[in-house]
């Protein structure tokens, strides 16, 4: 019998992170909501059989809509899950999935749910840093880049809702990590912007990252990742990231700086019927 409740203490919320590193780039993004900041964003549950924890899944708040993260080596675990999410009567909800597992098993987490119907909205391709050696070009033409602080949010924030279609998500909790970035010009104006989107203990996801029109073409796209490469680098953990897969541009610059596929995640909205 499987069953799975809410993780109330740290400890149990250890054992799940321990129980998921076999497989840690399949269940990254879910020992990414359990691991600090992210953690108060993510409704944390464990994952109970015959007594003992055996893994864990999330729902993490950080976008419009809740974001269920399902285990995927644990198909068993799925039915349970459903009927946990069922009970919480959300009338939107979406899925974000690898569908490169471990297990390479045809069926997905929502195939027979079918209390919602689902939409495929976008994929996303999953990379990591493979290269040795950082490659940091001049960058003294660019406008300077600064580590953000928390008297950056209401700027942030701002800069944030002008980005048309915005598919990351922004949280003032995402510059606890001390590697947000802020590309701005002698007057104060933002032109630049990157940041973390959450952290393991192996690795740190790169992401929000985006340069204003009139400052793109210059290399400062490329000076912002390198700034966070580096900052990445000095806590002796990965970078990762996640970059839209019709997103042609921004593959390439991350493949020249040292980045390599992995893996392809699927996000899908599901409606309540």
């Amino acid at each position: 019998m499987i069953s799975t409740t809410p993780a109330m203490t740290n400890e149990e919320r250890a054992k799940i992170i321990a129980s998921l590193m076999d497989n840690f780039y399949d269940n990254q993004l879910i020992i990414g909501n359990i691991h600090a900041p992210m953690d108060q964003l993510s409704d944390i549950f464990k994952i109970v059989k015959d007594g003992y924890i055996i893994g864990g899944w999330t729902i993490f708040h950080g976008f419009k809509i809740p974001s269920v993260i399902f285990p995927p080596n644990l198909p068993e675990a799925w039915p349970a899950i459903q009927e946990f999410v069922n009970g919480l009567n959300y009338e939107k909800i979406q899925v974000i999935y690898p569908l490169e597992t471990t297990l390479n098993h045809n069926s997905k987490p929502w195939d027979k749910w079918l209390t919602y119907s689902w939409e495929e909205m976008h994929r996303d391709k999953a990379m990591k840093y493979t290269s040795e050696k950082v490659e940091v070009s001049e960058f003294g033409h660019l406008p300077k880049i600064r580590v953000a602080t928390e008297k950056d949010i209401s700027k942030l924030t701002e800069y944030y809702a002008c980005i048309d279609n915005f598919q990351g998500f922004w949280d003032q909790l995402q510059l606890s990590s001390d590697i947000y970035v802020i590309a701005e010009t002698n007057d104060g104006e933002i032109v630049g912007v990157g940041g973390t989107h959450f952290e393991t203990p192996a690795t740190i996801q790169l992401g929000n990252v985006h340069v204003i029109g009139s400052h793109r073409g210059l290399g400062l796209g490329r000076a912002i990742m390198t700034s966070l490469i580096l900052g990445v680098i000095a806590t002796e953990r990965m970078p990762t990231l996640f970059v839209n897969e019709n997103d042609k541009v921004a593959k390439k610059l991350y493949e020249s700086l040292g980045f390599e596929y992995y893996n392809t995640y699927s996000f899908y909205d599901g409606i309540k019927n």
